[in-house]
């Protein structure tokens, strides 16, 4: 140590002396950690042994992918080197342009296809963080294709981490520049958030936990596109955000307004607010949000087209106050219950890849956190997801 003129004490400087050969070629400082060191750990999806110049160190062999000590760890995934990389990604943009885009969400209105296979593709160019977004649906699709292909896990969990890390920090900039990729980014987050997390956690043996993560998420696309959607006018997102069936708050208020007073499936989540100290919002938020899951129901008995349900299914949640997802954070037990409910009608229209399965996670998840004497709250769902199955 050194003292500076100011009389304060510097720390010297540890130069890295013996960096391996990836951080020396791109000199950056290396930090010499075994078997990988910090820089390629950040750099590289699932990183191997990294090579040192020191004729002390062993000679560099492939190590496989270890599944990290912490769920909340960035999972060290993907391929090795360079060429492999690209290689992956190649592989990844491939197949999202000749398969998955032709199966995501609204594809059946023209213009939204050709968001999917035109647009998106085009802006992934430009935008790093729609690119990874491309890269980690295509490899959730590939991986619902072979659940048991490790390499398909791992790269689907990374290139979302990716995504999300630049979204949040692109989401502070938003201008008509970036109003399209970063909404569209906000759905392909979404769509991977929930099935990844509730199918194919990165660490099996983790305790459920609600999707308070997707939820927030499908807030946040709603606040993305009320903050850009006098940029979407005249184009292919606004084709997606206005796909039928086209529900606006009217349409919510006059459902309501018609099956007020009516008892339906849903009611008997709703007993007991009468008593004990609920203020009038809190039983106000319960019985909108059950009039939501309601409507649903309903389009479903009614026999509508699957894409209609999913088109309800995405709305509804993007309509769950930031009330109810408190009373989730708490874990209240009704509120749990009337997600549960919600989650359970995915199970009638689960055909397609991006659903498969969150039904019967989700609501075994939460039947798994409900207090014995809320028990009674979670029978429908429960029969639902093992009658559907069938």
């Amino acid at each position: 140590m050194r003292k500076d003129t100011a009389g304060t004490v510097r720390r010297r400087h540890k130069k890295s002396t013996a960096g391996c050969r990836e951080c020396k070629a791109r000199k950056v400082k290396c930090d010499e950690a075994r078997p990988v060191c910090g820089p390629c750990a950040k750099r590289f999806v699932n990183p191997r042994e990294c090579a040192y110049l020191s004729p002390h160190n062993k000679p560099a062999t492939a190590i496989p992918s270890q599944t990290p000590s912490n769920a909340d760890e960035n999972p060290p995934i993907g391929p090795a080197s360079h060429n492999e990389t690209r290689v992956l990604e190649l592989r990844l943009f491939y197949h999202y342009a000749t398969s998955t885009c032709g199966l995501l969400p609204v594809v059946h209105d023209l213009r939204v296809k050709e968001m999917w296979a035109v647009d998106v593709p085009q802006m992934a160019f430009e935008f790093e963080y729609l690119l990874n977004a491309v890269f980690g649906i295509a490899a959730l699709h590939l991986l619902t294709l072979n659940p048991t292909d490790s390499s398909m896990k791992y790269a689907a969990h990374a290139y979302l981490d990716k995504a999300v890390q630049a979204y949040r920090d692109a989401v502070l900039c938003l201008d008509e520049m970036t109003a399209k990729p970063l909404f569209v980014t906000t759905v392909l987050i979404q769509l991977q958030a929930r099935l990844l997390f509730c199918t194919f956690p990165y660490q099996q043996e983790e305790a459920y936990k609600l999707p308070l993560h997707y939820l927030s998420m499908v807030q946040g696309a709603r606040a993305v596109y009320f903050a850009a959607s006098t940029w979407f006018q005249g184009t292919n997102v606004m084709a997606y955000v206005n796909a039928e069936p086209v529900i606006g708050d009217q349409d919510w208020i006059a459902y309501r307004q018609s099956t007020e007073g009516n008892q339906t499936r849903f009611t008997p989540l709703l007993d007991g607010l009468e008593v004990g100290n609920t203020t009038s919002q809190i039983r106000e938020i319960y019985g909108e949000t059950l009039s939501y899951i309601d409507s649903i129901h309903s389009a479903i008995l009614l026999k509508e087209p699957h894409h209609y349900i999913h088109r309800r299914l995405v709305v509804v949640a993007a309509k769950f106050s930031h009330v109810f997802l408190d009373m989730l954070r708490h874990k209240d037990p009704r509120a749990m219950a009337i997600l549960a409910h919600y989650f359970a009608l995915m199970k009638f229209v689960d055909s397609v890849w991006w659903l498969k399965g969150i039904a019967e996670v989700e609501v075994h998840g939460i039947n798994s956190l409900m207090p014995s004497e809320w028990h009674w709250a979670m029978k429908w769902p429960l029969q639902i997801v093992e009658k559907v199955s069938r």
